[in-house]
């Protein structure tokens, strides 16, 4: 019975990998993207009306911003070398810097 569940786990394991185009590494996808993008999305909003978010009048703020362009175009430069352009396709980068002092930073899909 273990032997038979273990194989079952490791095929859907197998069958849910795929690889990440930047890394080049495996992960396993438990949900489609399309509802990690909802999932991440609602999260977001979320997090943006429970903080103060810093506008471009605050100085680090923008340069929140600025790195944060660059990182994209930099990733958008990278896919479409490796032809994987669809995957940032129609992406909407957006950068915040919140009031907190937590030092953290993290994205969503």
């Amino acid at each position: 019975m273990r032997k038979t569940f273990a194989t079952w786990l490791t095929l859907i394991l197998l069958i849910g990998c795929s690889t990440v185009p930047i890394s080049g590494r495996r992960q396993v996808n438990l949900y489609p993207e399309s509802t990690m993008i909802q999932m991440s999305v609602t999260a977001y909003q979320e997090f943006l009306t429970e903080s103060e978010v810093l506008g471009d009048y605050n100085t680090q703020a923008k340069m929140v911003e600025d790195v944060g362009n660059k990182i994209a175009a930099s990733v958008e430069e990278y896919m479409a070398e490796i032809n994987q352009m669809k995957r940032v396709e129609g992406f909407k980068w957006e950068f915040n810097l919140v009031e907190d002092p937590t030092v953290n930073a993290w994205c969503m899909p």
